[in-house]
């Protein structure tokens, strides 16, 4: 394990980024008296390798690796998500990138509810089932809900289902910036949000299927 203050220094952050990677559960830790100390596992992690997008060109990129063809892109914008696209797919650091990215996609939001509701949560129409929930990241995490959820509808499901904030909770809530359609990159990113090598390594996968020369060379 680590100190608040070694860690910073190997990964070359703030304390204070450290202190927000525990707040918004991305790094595991454990609360020893009164200090914080980081889990071997958060060894792993490493920060971000590209900075975010704005919204509308994050959208843009999702549509564009999802085959979609945006009318409303300047040539120039189409051109840059096009080198974008080229650069996940020809990346090893592909979740990473992808996490920086998309990164204005959501907010996003931590709580802890009853293992006996997680069943009935997972299935609510109100929630969109990304991450380590959606049936295509080819995870068995029955202990997590991972989900988008509208603004309007989550404090109703804050209510019904008693949901606690927490900061490592078994919820993972996101409440997207713009309506849009949850689909395979919105999922890559939210797996390689959890900057943890099993769920990166799933986020690539994800990414590789989307990639045109390997789909062009798979059925060639």
């Amino acid at each position: 394990m680590k100190s608040v203050s070694e860690f910073a220094k190997l990964k070359g952050i703030s304390k204070d980024r450290v202190y927000a990677l525990i707040r918004s559960d991305q790094i595991p830790y454990r609360k020893v008296g009164n200090s914080l100390l980081i889990e071997s596992e958060a060894l792993a992690w490493s920060p971000r390798v590209s900075r975010s997008l704005s919204l509308r060109m994050a959208l843009s990129l999702a549509h564009h690796l999802e085959g979609g063809v945006s009318d409303e892109l300047r040539p120039s914008e189409r051109s840059r998500i096009k080198a974008y696209a080229r650069r996940l797919f020809e990346s090893q650091n592909s979740a990473q990138l992808l996490s920086g990215y998309m990164a204005k996609r959501a907010v996003r939001h931590s709580f802890s509810v009853s293992v006996d509701d997680i069943s009935d949560l997972r299935r609510d129409r109100r929630l969109t089932l990304s991450g380590v929930s959606a049936p295509i990241s080819r995870m068995s995490a029955s202990d997590v809900v991972e989900g988008y959820v509208l603004e309007k509808d989550l404090p109703i499901l804050v209510q019904e289902y008693l949901l606690r904030e927490a900061v490592k909770g078994n919820v993972i809530l996101r409440v997207p910036s713009r309506e849009a359609q949850v689909g395979p990159v919105f999922v890559a990113a939210d797996l390689a949000d959890w900057n943890r090598p099993r769920e990166q390594r799933q986020s690539r996968i994800i990414l590789g299927e989307l990639d045109p020369a390997k789909q062009h060379n798979d059925h060639g």
